[in-house]
């Protein structure tokens, strides 16, 4: 069993380096939206299992087409 002293280290280095700026930007604009950062593989799995869209989607009805 490990101690809490040696998990607290081990928590703090994953945190020691810095993050890359487009994985940033990306945290940033997915998580108030509440959409889902990842591949697109992984994107496709999360909705299969949630059975609905996870993409992002403007808001509003969709524009008509004119003939």
């Amino acid at each position: 069993m490990r101690s809490v002293a040696s998990q607290l280290l081990k928590y703090r280095d994953l945190f020691s380096g810095k993050l890359d700026e487009a994985v940033l930007k990306d945290t940033r604009v997915t998580t108030p939206r509440g959409l889902i950062l990842g591949s697109d593989e992984f994107r496709s799995q999360v909705a299969e299992l949630l059975g609905r869209e996870v993409e992002h989607r403007p808001i509003g009805r969709p524009t008509k087409k004119r003939l």
